[in-house]
């Protein structure tokens, strides 16, 4: 089987990607990797909304990281913008294989 060392998966919150999210945490515990979770927000109309946005994802994103990522060393991002380009940008930056 194949070492994967950085793992990116993104989350929407959606049923599909807390699948792909287990899924991601059992390759991050075999291959003994870290696991990245990423969650892009969208910018609303009001950006003054967009801290608040950001807060309620990141703590989100650590719920769910701390009952699906069990033995598993893992970290959350979140960030703004398109989803298909920052996910894009996050996994460059990662060097995600």
């Amino acid at each position: 089987m194949a070492s994967f060392n950085n793992i990116l998966c993104a989350v929407d919150f959606d049923r599909n990607s807390l699948l792909a999210l287990r899924v991601a945490s059992e390759l991050a515990r075999s291959s003994k990797g870290i696991l990245h979770i990423f969650h892009v927000v969208g910018l609303p109309s009001d950006t003054s909304s967009f801290e608040k946005l950001e807060t309620t994802a990141q703590r989100k994103l650590e719920r769910l990281a701390s009952r699906v990522c069990e033995a598993v060393q893992y970290r959350v991002h979140v960030t703004d913008g398109n989803p298909d380009v920052e996910i894009l940008l996050m996994a460059t930056h990662l060097r995600a294989n």
